[in-house]
């Protein structure tokens, strides 16, 4: 608050590459007052954005495969990936894992446990039942998980991190480029009301660059890269 007062921001740049400013840790319930140039602003957010990148596991092994491999079969690898993307560009990531998709209350408890799972050492996650049934569905995906995750739980955070970063930097890089006014905040760009149509649609366009399809979802709608 003193800083947006004073006018005295901070700018800092983690080794993973996650831009953090003065307004990153501000409260959910201030961004709302924020304002730029006196005019609203909007921070535009990727949904379930670790995860949108989780394709791009798929796509690394697939091209470490091919380079020491040249002739082995990948199609499982493609077709669980394409199975993948499906999902995550479908109409609700969290509801596709609920019994009842229309239950808000449950698909709450889904979001924070699928994210809670996602980052949770190995030994942790194999006596959950659905931990289970998430790796039945994408068995692949899982034992790349399994295999990043085998040392030390916290790599497959740094890269998910590193991948997140890749598209919003690239996306605030675009935008700044554009002349438009772009603030990071870790996985969202905070921007002008009058500009939160073309920074949605930025954002989405690198995201399914980094996640190498993912057509993901920015402030709760889906975007459609050009």
């Amino acid at each position: 608050i003193g800083a947006i007062d004073e006018r005295r921001h901070t700018v800092n740049v983690n080794q993973l590459g996650t831009i953090r400013t003065s307004l990153s840790d501000l409260p959910r319930e201030l961004k709302p007052h924020l304002t730029i140039d006196g005019e609203a602003a909007v921070c535009c957010d990727t949904s379930h954005a670790h995860h949108c990148f989780l394709p791009r596991l798929i796509a690394d092994r697939i091209a470490w495969k091919h380079r020491e491999h040249p002739n082995c079969d990948l199609q499982y690898l493609e077709a669980e990936r394409a199975r993948l993307i499906e999902r995550l560009s479908g109409p609700d990531y969290y509801g596709s894992w609920c019994k009842e998709p229309t239950d808000r209350e449950e698909r709450e408890r889904k979001k924070a446990l699928i994210n809670r799972l996602l980052n949770m050492p190995n030994s942790e996650c194999t006596g959950n039942g659905f931990y289970q049934w998430i790796r039945r569905t994408f068995p692949l995906t899982y034992g790349i998980i399994e295999d990043i995750k085998r040392d030390d739980h916290r790599n497959l955070s740094k890269q998910l991190q590193r991948f997140t970063s890749n598209a919003i930097n690239g996306a605030l890089t675009q935008l700044q480029s554009e002349g438009i006014i772009a603030i990071p905040q870790t996985d969202a760009i905070l921007c002008r009301q009058r500009d939160q149509d073309r920074v949605r649609l930025v954002i989405g366009a690198w995201v399914f660059r980094e996640s190498t399809g993912v057509r993901c979802k920015v402030n709760g709608a889906h975007v459609t890269p050009p």
